[in-house]
């Protein structure tokens, strides 16, 4: 999913144009997948095994975690469609990100170096994200 992930953002202009060439015979989206195999081999070069489950997980609760708490600012705008009932609102959420929390403050204690390495991975991208954003929007035509 990860070269699809980047093929679709090359489409939307917040990266290169390069990322949404498709393989000719194949048709999938080739340079995406060759990049999404170079970050992969640094990853899986860059430590142990365990090391590396542990940015991967933590990078992956994180961001789960994100989805969870965007919950909250598109009920309020009333942005969700078909919007559905949850028993005990807002309860299961806050829950959830209390518990996702506490198991991150847990991994950071008992393993620091890759926990915060995927919270700050996670942290230098929305800036960047901003910045691509907001020039798309501002050259449309690009």
């Amino acid at each position: 999913t990860g070269p699809r992930v980047a093929f679709a953002m090359a489409l939307d202009r917040l990266l290169p144009a390069a990322f949404a060439t498709v393989h000719a015979r194949a048709g999938t989206p080739a340079a995406a997948t060759a990049a999404q195999a170079l970050i992969a081999l640094a990853v899986l070069w860059s430590g142990t095994f365990d090391a590396m489950l542990l940015y991967a997980g933590a990078g992956m609760a994180l961001l789960a975690g994100l989805v969870v708490l965007a919950v909250f600012p598109l009920r309020r705008r009333g942005v969700l469609p078909g919007r559905f009932a949850i028993p005990w609102f807002p309860l299961p959420p806050v829950l959830y990100l209390l518990a996702l929390a506490g198991t991150i403050g847990f991994a950071v204690h008992e393993r620091p170096q890759p926990t915060l390495a995927a919270v700050a991975s996670i942290a230098l991208m929305w800036p960047l994200y901003r910045v691509l954003a907001r020039r798309t929007a501002r050259h449309p035509g690009r």
